[in-house]
């Protein structure tokens, strides 16, 4: 998965990532490939439309 990659990448021993997985998503693909402990995944999940209005919510949260 291309966010796997890219958290092994970016990870060091102070970086944290939050991620928000779309509702329309299977949530357990995604915790299976980044069972790492510096990534935690958003409890709230929304279906999301580029530019939309709840993006910009998302990313506030």
């Amino acid at each position: 998965m291309q966010i796997n990659r890219l958290v092994v990448r970016l990870s060091d021993e102070h970086s944290r990532f939050y991620i928000h997985i779309d509702a329309k998503a299977v949530i357990n693909d995604f915790k299976e490939q980044l069972d790492l402990p510096n990534v935690v995944f958003t409890k709230k999940k929304r279906t999301l439309f580029m530019g939309c209005q709840y993006i910009k919510q998302q990313n506030l949260n």
